[in-house]
């Protein structure tokens, strides 16, 4: 039995991977050919398709909920000392024009640690409370300190040892003219089964990002596909339930995103086999805002490949 078919066994066993039986591999096992077979063939690949429409829905709503990065409207990162912030006049930082006229407060870096004190006239909430001075967890800490006044919402983020405001605007243009992502026709041949490989000990995966930096990422081992004949290697990063990609192709800068795109994947069964599905291969955040601070495909992640599946480029002018 050759390596093919032998994925092609692993990977009927798991369960998790029935949907795309049939319509992802070729010759994957002895098929009757009767009516009885086709029709549950054709229920399967209706099935498919509409969880890859359910999960498009899934991910529009996480897209333009209050949490999601349509309503970005800014990102300032502070210097050591005392940062006003606000409406333009005095303040160091300015929020947008339309936005607010007022003087909202100072946030004070020193050695790392932030304070905020806020001018008691602009009626700001922190963490739905009036507090007029208070000591500020960044996104770092877990759960950040919350800002709130009118429709803005700004809470402090850490980046490679900056810390800087990630301001919302929840009556945002571009949330409000947002009509939706352009995305590849559903290809049931794009869930490919992927065996996982662990290495015998994490290995640190160098991962860059768009602000210019890389990061060391853990990664716990790759996941091995294939496609026309050809094995592709890509490292996932994670250790739970599911893995995380960052990886690029040959459609990036073209078709789709020229900085990568994302898939999450289940973790392997007991067998180590997996389906990575590139239908649900994703924009980065940085697609759809220039506030985002996103990680790039790793160089053990561009596949010399052009995957024609999953989002394609996002403008906001485009529908």
């Amino acid at each position: 039995m050759n390596r093919s078919s032998n994925l092609c066994l692993r990977y009927t066993s798991a369960i998790q991977l029935a949907i795309v039986i049939g319509l992802t591999i070729a010759g994957c096992g002895q098929r009757r050919n009767t009516g009885e077979t086709a029709q549950s063939d054709s229920a399967a690949e209706v099935g498919y398709l509409s969880s890859i429409e359910e999960w498009r829905a899934e991910r529009i709503a996480a897209l333009t909920a209050p949490s999601g990065w349509l309503n970005l409207a800014g990102l300032y990162w502070l210097e050591e000392g005392a940062n006003s912030f606000g409406g333009e006049g005095y303040n160091v930082i300015h929020f947008p024009a339309g936005t607010t006229a007022m003087h909202l407060g100072v946030f004070i870096l020193r050695d790392g640690s932030v304070r905020a004190e806020l001018n008691p006239h602009a009626e700001v909430l922190v963490d739905s409370l009036p507090l007029p001075d208070v000591q500020v967890r960044t996104d770092a800490d877990g759960e950040p300190t919350m800002f709130r006044r009118g429709r803005l919402e700004w809470y402090l983020i850490e980046r490679n040892g900056r810390v800087g405001i990630r301001l919302r605007d929840h009556a945002s243009p571009a949330l409000r003219e947002f009509k939706g992502i352009d995305a590849f026709p559903t290809d049931p041949s794009w869930a490919l089964p992927a065996r996982f490989e662990a290495h015998e000990e994490p290995q640190s995966l160098q991962v860059p990002n768009a602000l210019g930096y890389t990061s060391e990422q853990s990664s716990p081992g790759s996941l091995l596909f294939e496609r026309q004949g050809r094995e592709y290697r890509l490292e996932v990063m994670g250790s739970g339930e599911d893995f995380f990609i960052v990886f690029g192709d040959d459609t990036n800068g073209l078709e789709t995103y020229g900085g990568g795109r994302f898939l999450v994947v289940a973790a392997p069964d007991v067998q180590g086999m997996t389906v990575i599905d590139f239908n649900k291969a994703y924009n980065p955040p940085c697609a759809f805002t220039p506030y985002a601070t996103c990680p790039l495909p790793p160089e053990a992640n561009k596949l010399a490949l052009a995957v024609r599946a999953g989002e394609k480029s996002y403008s906001s002018a485009q529908h």
